[in-house]
């Protein structure tokens, strides 16, 4: 065999060799959710609350036109919210007929940040601070006593000085109930008592304006962030001691790869982990050097897209991702979203492709 022979054997057994290394490498660098072990509720798709580690409550709106109660000769827009419980284990179904006839509107309310306490038995919700309700005229938040149907209102929009929204209340360990919101010097929370209608004594100075609250640990340090409540690319988390003499908070900044976007973060119910969904451009490995050998089948495989589940400890680091998926433009359907922790802290549910899902969070 001559040397010139030689060569061409050796390179284009390199190039084989790297064709093969790429292919390897874009197998596994693309985790899907489903690939890492992510499973389909049997709960109809929709915006969901855990209701117990085997229990999930979901909710579906629908809009009726009716004649309008200023003009009935014009017609206006009624929008009620049904609520079905699924028991993932057995996949059967019980509807909350109860709840139906609580809320009313005319618009549809930000059903996403509704959650049930920690022990189960009260329901947060709301429909905003402005439209109709019935029963319960503008009231933007209520607690839903389950499964008694009693009915704590949080009313009016200012307690303890602050002025609050539906989105800004959040559950503490015990379940009793911390609003968040602002007042002349900034962002406060107060603890809101839940069997009294007087407001509560102390309102608690926050170290950031406009916050997203994430949550509490269950030593009792309010979780939040300066992140805007849609999307953000940089990120400040703070921890903050909310039932003790000292409230500084611990601040963290946590190192994100460029391009990558923050869309939504959640705190785990032991309070010492982060889920994060993340949009970002990905290009798989090795797709430089397939385009150049291979561009055929480099298109298939061109940077497109995703949002990926991760998981990191509190303060940002340790960043590992569990799987991601595609992310369709216009496709909000195909989104992943609406990130939630199953309450044993093992799974993180999500919403994707018309569907409710879980994936393995250990």
């Amino acid at each position: 065999m001559n040397p010139t022979t030689r060569i061409k054997l050796f390179c284009g057994g390199s190039v084989l060799a790297g064709f093969v290394l790429c292919l390897a490498a874009v197998r596994f660098a693309n985790v899907s959710l489903s690939a890492a072990g992510a499973i389909r509720l049997a709960c109809p798709d929709g915006d969901y609350t855990w209701k117990s580690n085997d229990a999930v409550i979901s909710f579906a709106t629908t809009t009726e036109m009716i004649p309008s109660r200023y003009d009935p000769y014009n017609k206006e827009p009624v929008v009620s919210v049904t609520a079905l419980e699924t028991n993932i284990l057995s996949g059967s179904h019980s509807a909350l007929s109860e709840f139906q006839a609580l809320l009313s509107s005319d618009h549809e309310p930000d059903i996403t940040t509704w959650r049930v306490s920690p022990d189960g038995k009260r329901l947060l919700y709301g429909g905003g601070s402005s439209g109709s309700y019935t029963g319960d005229e503008a009231a933007p938040l209520s607690i839903w006593a389950l499964p008694s149907g009693d009915i704590a209102r949080v009313d009016p929009e200012v307690y303890a000085g602050i002025n609050y929204t539906a989105g800004s209340a959040i559950w503490m360990p015990d379940s009793s109930l911390l609003l968040i919101g602002n007042d002349d010097s900034g962002s406060v929370a107060a603890l809101f008592n839940t069997e009294s209608p007087d407001d509560a004594s102390v309102a608690i100075p926050l170290a950031a304006r406009n916050i997203t609250a994430l949550g509490v640990t269950p030593d009792n340090r309010i979780t939040y962030t300066n992140l805007p409540v849609h999307i953000g690319s940089i990120v400040t988390v703070f921890v903050q001691p909310i039932l003790t003499a000292q409230t500084t908070p611990q601040e963290f900044t946590p190192k994100l790869n460029a391009g990558d976007t923050i869309l939504e973060m959640a705190l785990s119910p032991r309070g010492d982990r982060l889920a994060w969904a993340i949009s970002s451009i990905h290009t798989p490995p090795g797709y430089r050097f397939l385009r150049r050998i291979a561009p055929r089948f480099a298109a298939r495989i061109a940077p497109h897209p995703v949002v990926s589940l991760c998981l990191s400890r509190l303060d940002g680091t340790h960043m590992r991702r569990l799987g991601m998926e595609d992310n369709p433009p216009g496709a909000q359907d195909e989104m992943v979203r609406n990130i939630q922790w199953r309450p044993n802290g093992k799974w993180l549910s999500y919403r994707w492709h018309k569907g409710v899902y879980m994936v393995p969070a250990e």
